[in-house]
């Protein structure tokens, strides 16, 4: 009995089962998406052409779009920042008048003790005077 070498890698198939079907209904059913930012670049749609098959980079994409797509990009990072920033502040504000109000609040208290010990030396002063 002989045995039989396995076929080369390029001849195997691997079938994942329930999960490589799932997969080819999603490939057949779901839209191209691209996200044009240069780090986020997505292809859902199974490559079907030698073009596509290619790597971003040896495809040669337009440089003009990725720019503008950097711009945008960082208009809405700085947009973002300056939103950070206001927030940051709007919440400095509120610690600060937090802590006004309880100063507020304690000053209100002493007041109220001076004016109280305020009245009884005068009244207490009157009292003397008439002795």
């Amino acid at each position: 009995m002989r045995l039989q070498q396995p076929p080369p890698i390029s001849q195997q198939t691997f079938s994942f089962g329930q999960a490589n079907s799932f997969i080819q209904r999603v490939q057949q059913t779901q839209p191209i998406i691209r996200v044009n930012q240069p780090c986020f670049r997505v292809y859902t749609q199974p490559m079907q052409n030698k073009r596509q098959s290619k790597s971003p980079f040896q495809r040669g994409y337009d440089m003009q779009e990725e720019n503008r797509t950097l711009k945008i990009y960082i208009l809405q990072m700085e947009q973002t920042l300056a939103n950070l920033q206001k927030n940051n502040k709007r919440l400095l504000l509120s610690q600060q008048l937090k802590e006004n109000s309880h100063l507020r609040d304690e000053i209100q208290k002493l007041k109220t003790e001076i004016s109280t010990e305020l009245a009884e030396r005068a009244y207490l002063e009157k009292v003397c005077q008439k002795l």
